[in-house]
């Protein structure tokens, strides 16, 4: 078992029912999964230009990227129907809590220009919506960075249970996630 897992089990529930005062285990807050989403505009020009994104993708998540195209075309893009726009990944449960300890470890608190999350990225729906520009702060991506053209950046949504502000910012930041106010 990962060691942020047997941490949110064993001191952050514990931690929530004291704050909040929960009834039932059941609701208290966890976190569902976390989206992994890469825009690659480049593609519309080349559909090559995606595989240095999807690499990129793979070697940070250890999982194959799913291709999300466009719904409908439009003519002020030069946007066909159909076409690849970005890559998605969806991490749970083990994969979830193993790139949240990379992100906490690497991303996060090696980056020198990186201050902490905003509150204001939280949506009413108990996601935290978040981007890291660079990719190399990524060991994985730090290695092989000689072979990447492009470097574009990537966006983070973590899906939390609940809708409240502050009980998901303090889940999260039981999660080692540093936020700003």
């Amino acid at each position: 078992m990962n060691i942020l897992k047997t941490h949110y089990l064993t001191i952050i529930r514990k931690d929530l029912i004291m704050q909040y005062h929960y009834s039932n285990v059941a609701i208290i807050p966890k976190l569902n999964k976390i989206i992994l989403n890469i825009g690659a505009k480049e593609t519309l020009i080349n559909k090559k230009k995606l595989v240095p994104s999807m690499l990129a993708l793979e070697l940070i998540t250890g999982l194959k990227p799913f291709v999300t195209k466009s719904k409908k075309a439009i003519a002020n893009f030069n946007l066909k129907q159909n076409y690849p726009i970005g890559l998605k990944v969806t991490l749970n449960k083990n994969q979830m809590y193993n790139f949240l300890l990379k992100i906490t470890n690497t991303a996060i608190y090696l980056n020198k220009d990186f201050n902490g999350l905003d509150i204001k990225n939280f949506n009413n729906k108990g996601y935290l919506n978040t981007s890291i520009k660079d990719l190399s702060v990524f060991l994985e991506i730090s290695n092989y960075y000689e072979n990447f053209e492009i470097f574009q950046g990537i966006d983070l949504a973590f899906v939390t249970t609940h809708l409240n502000l502050h009980e998901a910012k303090s889940l999260l930041s039981g999660l080692r996630l540093p936020f700003i106010n």
